[in-house]
């Protein structure tokens, strides 16, 4: 899996290096930069540029003599095309400033074969089918991405929440429909093992006990999505946050746990040795290991999902995005609305039947 994601992750580097030289760059079978994708990057630029240009309006002719230039700034298109699965000092310039922690990740590929062989992997079903009391052929799935740190980085302040690269919060609120009582399990698959050092998963055990305590379980609270940060204001705040668990886990490891729990990442520092992979041949390919590489998932019973959110996910499959972890409709994520690498699609234009059958 390790050597799928490094293919899907270069092929996605080059995409986008190729999108902001040529628009209309066309697409194969597998994947590729989705029309959407041209589209929303060509609409952005238009409008930074007339932005800039009203901006130049308003200042006088003096003002515009003594503008200094812009000192020159590596391009992400640089960054994409240089960038090298072999060579981590070319890392840095893709995931952004080397002090600067990210979030998720510098990429998404919520389309590539690297997700959907996870995401369709028969354990993984059977988990989630475990877990809803049904059989495995009974799931759908979301189509979220995946958290992805190159490299080891410090510990960055998210709002009052010392100490974290992603702030605790619950994925489940009150007030939004049908979802805000749907008995909801979330999972992540962490391909790699984790340690004191290394970016991982946090959790505050038995908050989802305390859930209609908190701004995201109570009522009369309005919310605009169900990602609910937890604030300084509440009253349990100190508590929960030194409650907060960070997840030792072995490689491979599949965690689940309640919507409506609290958790969040902790950033870790180190810089994993390489791994050494050998072939039947008995040739040798030493790998490099990014800090982190975890794959977000979430099922749900097929009655839960509407007919009318399967074109959606289709939709979102073709484009290349990602969903929210709600399996049971085709919201696109505001992070990835679209995405370099489109769905894998069969010699007759269709989603492979495997794939299909958990949209």
């Amino acid at each position: 899996m390790l050597k799928q994601f490094w293919c899907d992750l270069e092929l996605a580097c080059s995409l986008l290096a190729e999108t902001r030289h040529d628009d209309n760059h066309a697409t194969d079978t597998h994947s590729g930069p989705s029309i959407a994708l041209q589209k929303k990057k060509k609409k952005k630029k238009k409008k930074k540029k007339k932005k800039k240009n009203l901006t130049k309006l308003k200042m006088n002719q003096t003002e515009i003599k003594n503008e200094k230039p812009q000192r020159h700034v590596r391009t992400p298109t640089e960054a994409f095309a240089n960038f090298d699965r072999y060579d981590c000092s070319t890392w840095d310039a893709v995931t952004g400033r080397r002090k600067q922690a990210e979030a998720h990740a510098p990429v998404h590929l919520a389309q590539s074969d690297f997700m959907w062989n996870l995401r369709t992997h028969p354990r993984l079903v059977q988990a989630f089918a475990h877990v809803h009391h049904t059989t495995p052929d009974n799931m759908v799935t979301s189509m979220d991405s995946f958290s992805l740190h190159l490299r080891g980085h410090p510990s960055k302040t998210r709002g009052h929440q010392t100490g974290m690269a992603l702030a605790l919060h619950d994925d489940q609120v009150r007030g939004l429909g049908a979802n805000s009582e749907i008995y909801s399990i979330q999972g992540s698959y962490n391909f790699l093992s984790v340690t004191t050092e290394d970016t991982g998963f946090v959790v505050v055990p038995q908050s989802h006990k305390r859930w209609k305590h908190r701004s995201s379980g109570r009522k009369g609270v309005r919310h605009k999505s169900n990602f609910c940060p937890l604030k300084k204001d509440e009253a349990d705040f100190g508590a929960m946050v030194e409650s907060a668990v960070k997840l030792l886990l072995p490689d491979n490891c599949l965690v689940l746990w309640n919507s409506r729990t609290l958790h969040g990442t902790a950033p870790g520092t180190r810089e994993r040795p390489p791994y050494v992979a050998k072939s039947d041949g008995g040739d040798c390919e030493v790998i490099l290991v990014p800090n982190r590489l975890t794959a977000f998932v979430a099922m749900l019973p097929r009655e839960l999902r509407p007919e009318s959110a399967i074109q959606a996910k289709e939709r979102i499959y073709h484009s290349g995005g990602c969903s929210n972890h709600w399996a049971n409709d085709g919201e696109t994520h505001p992070v990835n609305s679209t995405g370099p690498i489109a769905g894998r699609l069969t010699s007759d234009g269709e989603i492979p039947p495997a794939r299909k059958a958990l949209l």
